[in-house]
C-alpha cells in the first residue's frame, strides 16, 4: 500500500507546474470576469495523462479533467473548452453563494 502511495504523483500547483496552461485558464477567466483568486487549480501528470483539477465557491465546488496525450493544437482546444467550462461553473457558483450569503 506504501509502495502505491509512493508511485502516485502529488498535484501541483498549476501556476508554477504548467505556466501556458494557467495563463490559458486566466485569460479564459477573465472573459467571464472572475479573478484568479477565485479558483484553486491544480495539475497532476502521469506518463501522457494530464489531470487538471480547478476549485472554486464556498464549497470549493470541483472540476476537473483528464487529458491524455495529444497534438498542441487539439490539447488546447480541449483547455479552452475546460477553462471555459470551468468559468460558467465558477461564476455560476459565486452568484448563488452570494446570494445564499445576502438570504441569512
Amino acid at each position: 500500500m506504501n509502495q502505491e502511495m509512493e508511485n502516485t504523483p502529488l498535484p501541483k500547483p498549476l501556476r508554477f507546474a504548467a505556466p501556458d496552461y494557467y495563463q490559458l485558464m486566466l485569460e479564459r477567466l477573465e472573459a467571464q470576469h472572475l479573478h484568479p483568486f477565485d479558483v484553486h487549480a491544480s495539475i497532476v501528470i502521469e506518463g501522457d495523462h494530464t489531470t487538471i483539477n480547478v476549485h472554486f465557491g464556498e464549497g470549493l465546488g470541483r472540476l476537473h479533467r483528464t487529458f491524455a496525450g495529444s497534438n498542441g493544437d487539439e490539447l488546447n482546444a480541449s483547455l479552452v473548452e475546460y477553462f471555459d467550462e470551468v468559468a460558467a461553473e465558477c461564476k455560476k457558483t459565486l452568484i448563488n453563494d452570494y446570494f445564499k450569503m445576502m438570504k441569512v
